[in-house]
């Protein structure tokens, strides 16, 4: 099994992991970290605990330069938990990075939140309501995020809601790196190449449309998606 460094992640970052005693990358890690590193677009679908948010997170702490004081990356969770999550993640990531991070969630000061903006984040971590306020607010220029996640594991995100996301994003999905963990796919469609993993493993790779012609997942969980939205 290749460690970290062979699948692309820097040695800053490996070493990082060794410190924590992460050495073997999982198996969603392995398959999806390589063509993360190389700009493609994943979406996975793998059981909690099988390491997803690493797979996403060290190819995007790689990839952002930490000179250009901007919102680089975007992650969108569903509940503010999962952003709590995954901040917590990334911030063990970034303490020797030089990464700033910001998590946007219901709860916070956004007076608090708009200070920190203006002192340049790399990396938002956040939920639709938030996220959608600080865009009506005008206070987010996502126009320098070249990497995306959208992590709906538990599929919470209401259905209002999630059109208003879906057209807020897809936009910003052409010309991005996207990693996605759902059942919701619209914003994916835009992608030119799609690789889908299942349970850590490889099991189809092209386009939105050329992957509906051959059926399978993918097919499924577009199927699904529309039907979530018709609710």
């Amino acid at each position: 099994m290749p460690g970290f460094k062979e699948l692309g992640v820097s040695e800053v970052l490996n070493d990082l992991l060794k410190g924590q005693g992460i050495v073997k990358p999982t198996p969603v890690q392995e398959e999806a970290i390589p063509p993360l590193v190389e700009g493609l677009d994943v979406i996975a679908r793998a059981k909690t605990g099988t390491g997803k948010t690493l797979a996403f997170l060290l190819p995007i702490m790689d990839k952002i330069r930490v000179e250009a004081a901007y919102p680089q990356a975007l992650i969108l969770a569903p509940t503010r938990e999962l952003a709590l999550q995954i901040t917590e993640e990334a911030r063990k990531l970034a303490r020797h990075t030089g990464v700033k991070i910001l998590a946007v969630y219901g709860g916070q000061d956004v007076e608090k939140q708009l200070r920190k903006l203006e002192g340049g984040r790399h990396l938002i971590i956040g939920t639709p309501g938030r996220l959608l306020d600080h865009l009506r607010r005008e206070t987010l220029d996502l126009g320098g995020v070249k990497m995306l996640v959208l992590d709906e594991a538990t599929s919470s995100i209401d259905t209002v809601t999630e059109i208003k996301i879906q057209e807020g994003l897809q936009a910003l999905m052409k010309g991005r790196t996207s990693f996605v963990i759902a059942h919701r796919l619209g914003t994916i469609r835009a992608a030119d190449r799609i690789l889908v993993l299942q349970g850590g493993r490889l099991i189809q790779q092209g386009s939105h449309e050329e992957l509906l012609r051959r059926g399978g997942l993918y097919s499924e969980l577009v199927q699904g998606s529309k039907g979530a939205a018709a609710q």
